[in-house]
This record gives C-alpha cells, sequence and structure tokens, in this order.
C-alpha cells in the first residue's frame, strides 16, 4: 500500500488542491485529514530508512521550527503553516531513498496524470463558472481553485523533459503530451502570472543551453511553438481582455511597475528590520515559524496579509538562522547532485539543473506553502539525482 501511494504522491496532492471549495469547502477538517494522511505517508517513508544520512539536515531544520512553536503569538496558526514547509522539504529525503520504485513507466505516468488534471480542470471549471479570474469578472478562462498556483504548472512543464528525450515514446503517445504540453502552455500565458511565464521561459532557455539539439528535437520544438500560438490565437480576445485587466503590472516603466509592488515594499521593511538588531533574539531565531501574517501583516501599511517573498517569509518568522538553515538544504541538495553527476542519466541531468537553479527565482514569487508545488520540485529533484545512465 505504501510503495502505491508514494508512487502516486503528486496526483494526490493536485488533486486535493484542485478539489478543495469545488466538491469540498477548505477547512480546518479537510486539511487535517490531508496533514495526516502525507504525515503518515511521510513517517513511514522515514521509517522504512531511518538509518539514512539523508534525513539528517531535513531533521534539523523541522527540529529548529518546531522550538519556535512555544514562542509564536498563535502556535495553532504557525503549527498549521510550519506543517506545508515540513510536508515539501520532506518530499525530498522520502523520495530519494525510495527512487527505485520510480521506474521509466511511474514517471511516465506521473507526468501524463498530473497534466491530465490540469487540463480537465480548466476545463471543467471554464464550463461550470468554478472559481473566480484574478483580473476579470467574466467566467472564459478558470481554473477553479488553482488560481494562485501557477508555479505548479511552469514545474509540470519541465518535466516534459523526460517526455521529449525518451525513446520509447513514439508517434500517437507523443503527440497526445505534446497537445497536453501545449495546452499547458496556454493556461499559463492566459493566467498573466509573470513570476511563472519568466520562470517557465528561463527553464526553456537553460534546456537549449543544456541541450545537446539535434533535427528532431528542433522538429519536435517548432511543431510544439507552432501549436501553442495556434491556441493562442484562438484565444486572442481573452488574451487581451487581461492584459488590458492587468495593465498597470505588465505595462509601462519598468522602474515604475517595481517600485509599486508590495514585493518590493515588503522587503524593504522586512530586511530593515531583520539588520537593523533592534531586537537581537527576533533578528536571528524569528519565532514566528512562517505565521507571517501574525508577525508582519497587523498595524502597518500592508495590512492583514502574508509576505509575498519566501525569503521574506523566512527570515521574517524564522529569522537569520532559518533562512541559513533553508539555504544549507539546497547545499546540500547540490552536493548529492556533485557525487552523482557524470553518471546521471543526461535528460534527468537537465531536470535537476533547471529545477534547481528556477526555484531560487520562482521564490520571489512565493509559494513555498503550497504543497502541491514544493512537492513536485523536491521530489523530481531526489528522483533525478537517482536516475543513473
Amino acid at each position: 500500500m505504501f510503495k502505491f501511494i508514494l508512487r502516486y504522491y503528486l496526483p494526490f496532492n493536485l488533486l486535493f488542491d484542485v478539489f478543495t471549495s469545488t466538491i469540498w469547502q477548505s477547512n480546518v477538517t479537510t486539511a487535517s485529514i490531508r496533514g495526516l494522511i502525507l504525515t503518515s505517508i511521510i513517517f513511514v517513508g522515514w521509517f522504512k530508512e531511518s538509518q539514512s544520512k539523508i534525513f539528517l539536515p531535513f531533521m534539523v531544520i523541522t527540529f529548529y521550527v518546531m522550538l519556535l512553536f512555544p514562542f509564536a503569538t498563535n502556535f495553532l496558526e504557525s503549527l498549521r503553516l510550519s506543517s506545508k514547509f515540513f510536508f515539501t522539504i520532506w518530499a525530498f529525503p522520502v523520495f530519494y531513498v525510495h527512487s527505485h520504485l520510480f521506474t521509466s513507466k511511474v514517471i511516465k505516468r506521473n507526468i501524463f496524470i498530473l497534466s491530465v488534471i490540469l487540463v480537465a480542470n480548466y476545463v471543467v471549471s471554464t464550463l461550470f463558472g468554478i472559481g473566480g479570474s484574478a483580473y476579470t469578472e467574466s467566467n472564459e478562462f478558470l481554473v477553479g481553485s488553482l488560481a494562485d498556483s501557477w508555479l505548479i504548472y511552469s514545474y509540470v512543464l519541465f518535466l516534459y523533459i523526460i517526455i521529449l528525450k525518451t525513446k520509447d515514446i513514439k508517434g500517437s503517445a507523443k503527440l497526445i503530451y505534446l497537445v497536453m504540453f501545449a495546452l499547458i502552455v496556454l493556461q499559463l500565458i492566459l493566467g498573466l502570472k509573470r513570476t511563472a511565464i519568466i520562470v517557465f521561459f528561463m527553464g526553456i532557455v537553460m534546456f537549449l543551453y543544456l541541450e545537446k539539439v539535434n533535427i528532431k528535437t528542433i522538429f519536435t520544438m517548432t511543431f510544439g511553438l507552432f501549436f501553442i500560438l495556434v491556441l493562442l490565437n484562438q484565444y486572442s480576445d481573452v488574451f487581451e481582455s487581461r492584459m488590458y485587466a492587468r495593465g498597470d503590472r505588465v505595462q509601462g516603466n519598468y522602474k515604475d511597475i517595481v517600485e509599486s509592488e508590495y514585493r518590493y515594499l515588503e522587503s524593504i521593511y522586512v530586511w530593515e528590520k531583520v539588520l537593523s538588531f533592534e531586537n537581537i533574539p527576533e533578528s536571528l531565531f524569528g519565532f514566528e515559524a512562517y505565521n507571517s501574517r501574525g508577525n508582519y501583516g497587523t498595524s502597518n501599511l500592508f495590512g492583514e496579509r502574508f509576505l509575498h517573498v519566501d525569503y521574506n517569509i523566512i527570515v521574517n518568522t524564522t529569522g537569520l538562522v532559518g533562512l541559513f538553515l533553508y539555504f544549507y538544504l539546497f547545499y546540500f541538495i547540490y552536493q548529492r547532485y556533485k557525487e552523482k553527476k557524470i553518471y546521471l542519466d543526461y535528460k534527468y541531468r537537465e531536470l535537476f539543473l533547471i529545477i534547481f537553479f528556477t526555484q531560487f527565482f520562482a521564490s520571489i514569487g512565493g509559494q513555498m506553502l503550497s504543497i502541491s508545488f514544493g512537492s513536485i520540485k523536491f521530489a523530481f529533484m531526489a528522483i533525478a539525482i537517482k536516475k543513473l545512465r
């Protein structure tokens, strides 16, 4: 049972996000059920290989964050938000030690299911008016409860490196994958979330830099681009109306846009406070464990809201020590990659590097507490490192 659940851990999380606020409402009960299931999976995954040193840095940061709970102004909120962080980062060691479960067939099946969920969610949401548009009041483009989860789309698209370079996917099967790829790209573009779109194109640039381009790859990418342009032309009215509604965030002077962003303003506020060391314990430890709304959003010009930038959330709520431990996780992961890189299957080496480096920029757009996005990111970094030639 554990093996089956872990193999489809990523589609399970994405399905849960899709069904939230549609089939069932987002509340303490549903979140608790999900949390209990994920905790059980991670605990069993750790228990089966508990002697592995791969778990050590993840245990350290988990223990550190838990030590902060008694100091939080809202213990339950801090626990709730921190648990999302734990579920994402622990995907790496669990998937790393159980990577043997992820055969080529299982990986392709995961990519297919994740893609079908994203495409079907768009179709059903738009047909039945599920969810709302971030910029317009119309129902011509809806993605249900994923309306603020666009980095999921970017990182599912990165997984298509495996599809593109797997030789046993041919003919109609490859065509189906290409159609789904194009439909997901279309959704990403129509979503107009700048960070997610920029991350996706950063990934393409990295892929072209790393890839040994051949005629087949050029043909496939050209066909895919043509199909995307045809689709985008069919949605030209939707695209124009959304661009118009988004106006002040995608047009005009770049400097003015940046300086008007809450991300920019919050960064000044947070880092001036931390680096001033007016309250040394708070600068070092934060004491609010991922509850940036409780710690930051009250009685200031930003109102009752979460911080947008991941690094701001971390340093504001777990201090400079928490930020150091967070970056150490990625140093640790990269060291595991360096140990194996000359032995890796090249397509998985490309995938690891693209996910690893783009995620640093993606963190500017936030969503570190999105379980689906974080799990895809950490799980596939782990799987990629274990796929040898």
